[in-house]
């Protein structure tokens, strides 16, 4: 799964309210990248 978020406020909140809480769900493993160069075109 890759999530893709403002910040890291916004990925905890995404985190916790959205990935948590799906049935199933019991432990999470995250790698946050604290920086990248911007390359134009869309995510992905």
């Amino acid at each position: 799964l890759r999530v893709v978020a403002r910040d890291i406020s916004d990925f905890e909140r995404v985190l916790r309210r959205r990935i948590m809480t799906l049935p199933g769900v019991g432990d999470v493993e995250a790698n946050v990248l604290l920086s990248e160069e911007r390359r134009p075109g869309p995510l992905g």
